[in-house]
């Protein structure tokens, strides 16, 4: 399952993460504080891959920028099943971590033309 959002600010771009399907149950159960034993519906799985990839996001863009950056962020959105851009608002991907974990995987694709450190250094 693919969920995207995008940025603008001091650089722009998007994060893209995309996870098992066998996972999505778990992020949802951890996020919402449910018991192992609730198995929340696909539309709550999915809201749920939705705000990991918003408070991911929240934190990756001051670690990149410095905590004084503002960016404007959009919405996070479902793309369509199985597919993974290549790239996207014309950005190719900067970064991505892929996470091994016990119950599937998750892949996290920072799209950006550049970025600029907390140290000023413009990075591509």
């Amino acid at each position: 399952v693919v969920v995207s959002i995008s940025f603008v600010g001091p650089f722009e771009g998007a994060l893209v993460l995309v996870a098992s399907r066998e996972l999505l149950p778990t992020i949802a159960i951890n996020m919402l504080g449910l018991e192992f034993d609730e198995v929340p519906s696909q539309s709550v799985q999915r809201d749920a891959l939705k705000e990991l990839v918003n408070v991911i996001c929240g934190n990756l863009l001051p670690e990149l920028a410095g905590e004084g950056a503002v960016f404007d962020v959009s919405a996070p959105e479902l793309l369509a099943d199985g597919v993974v851009p290549t790239m996207v608002a014309g950005c190719g991907p900067l970064a991505t971590a892929l996470l091994h974990l016990e119950g599937g995987w998750v892949e996290l694709t920072l799209f950006a033309p550049e970025y600029v450190t907390t140290h000023g250094e413009r990075r591509s």
